[in-house]
């Protein structure tokens, strides 16, 4: 569940731009379970494949994005236009 209205929940179907920001939401993948809460950066988010992100402390974990909320666009942009 995404916590301000202009985050987006992500789904399989979300294309993702290296350095794109990310919340790991409650309902991600288990491979993400660890990390529910925090932020980390996207270092591939192509389509048809499993995102790879990047958290704080360097860890890289992939799996599948759904249930990850985008914060923010790599250009520090919020997504759905919000400042």
């Amino acid at each position: 569940m995404a916590d301000n209205a202009h985050e987006i929940v992500l789904t399989e179907e979300t294309k993702l731009m290296r350095g794109d920001k990310v919340r790991v939401g409650p309902d991600a993948d288990v491979k993400f379970s660890s990390r529910i809460g925090q932020s980390a950066k996207c270092v591939n988010g192509d389509i048809g494949s499993d995102i790879i992100v990047q958290f704080d402390d360097e860890e890289i974990i992939e799996g599948p994005r759904a249930g990850l909320i985008l914060t923010a666009y790599y250009t520090g942009a919020a997504p759905g236009g919000a400042e």
